[in-house]
């Protein structure tokens, strides 16, 4: 998400000194993005750019079901705040890798582009492990627990004091 940032020009606000850095070139193994795929205006050209730091990409994003719903009947087009812009089908992800000689392998929700080649081994392996949802047990014996909602609420709490401040400071300047 980092590197989305860059690319789209956006500010980093919550991840500061992790930027990427034309100095870095040719030091980074794979870019992960993500939620991100989703929100891209022009996604070519973001996957472009991070194809010139990396040529293997590993992401997430849901894939748009076949056939394609109505816009009331699917959760991923987020129509209360309509930040989810671009979509995706498996075909589709399949002919950027293709366009860019690069290998496409997707475990639902998860997708790599690569140039190394993945052995059926080792997909069936994680694959099997996805299917059966492995981590899981990990939550449920190690009581493990996702932060993803409480990061959420530290950052919508953190944008809305900015954003008070903001606006404080532009209704004192009239």
């Amino acid at each position: 998400m980092i590197l989305a940032l860059i690319f789209t020009g956006m500010t980093n606000l919550f991840a500061r000194g992790f930027e990427y850095d034309e100095s870095m070139k040719g030091e980074i193994e794979a870019i992960t993005c993500i939620e991100a795929f989703e929100h891209f205006v022009n996604p070519i050209e973001e996957i472009e750019k991070m194809l010139s730091i990396s040529k293997n990409i590993i992401f997430t994003t849901e894939l748009l079901p076949n056939p394609i719903p109505k816009p009331q009947d699917w959760w991923y087009y987020t129509l209360e705040d309509g930040q989810h812009i671009s979509f995706y089908s498996s075909k589709t992800l399949d002919f950027i890798a293709q366009k860019y000689g690069l290998k496409y392998v997707n475990l639902r929700w998860l997708h790599i582009f690569t140039q190394k080649r993945i052995s059926n081994l080792q997909f069936k392996i994680a694959l099997f492990s996805h299917k059966f949802e492995f981590y899981k047990l990990l939550v449920r014996f190690r009581k493990i627990r996702s932060k993803i909602w409480e990061d959420f609420e530290i950052m919508r709490s953190f944008l809305n004091k900015e954003y008070k401040k903001e606006s404080s400071k532009l209704n004192c300047n009239k």
